[in-house]
């Protein structure tokens, strides 16, 4: 397994992952029909590389639906349950006027116990 990419769709962001840094970068529109399918895919091909010592997620989303917004979350708690000595790290892009994002990541942060670098745009 290693580097790997999904372009973006139509209700879907794209999706960059790059294994020597232990990164994934999820971009665009997320509001797929199938949230828990999407996101499932995603987190099953990144998984081996999530007990390494350091593993960043990426976050610039434009659009995001609560189905996708529980879904992320889910997913980024039980790898923080999973794999307690990996030294996760959320990096959130929003806009500065959009609070509605800036309040995903926060609850990203409080309920998965992952930091998060709150970058504005």
């Amino acid at each position: 397994m290693s580097d790997f990419s999904i372009k973006k769709g139509t209700n879907t962001p794209a999706v960059n992952f790059t294994a020597s840094s232990a990164t994934l970068l999820i971009c665009g529109k997320s509001y797929p029909e199938n949230a828990g399918e999407f996101y499932d895919d995603i987190f099953n091909k990144i998984k081996p590389f999530t007990n390494s010592k350091n593993f960043t997620f990426e976050l610039d989303f434009e659009y995001l639906s609560s189905s996708s917004v529980v879904c992320v979350l889910e997913k980024l708690k039980s790898l923080k349950v999973k794999y307690p000595s990996t030294n996760f790290l959320i990096k959130f892009h929003y806009e500065n006027d959009d609070e509605d994002m800036l309040s995903v990541a926060e609850n990203y942060e409080k309920f998965s116990g992952i930091k998060v670098e709150y970058l504005v745009k």
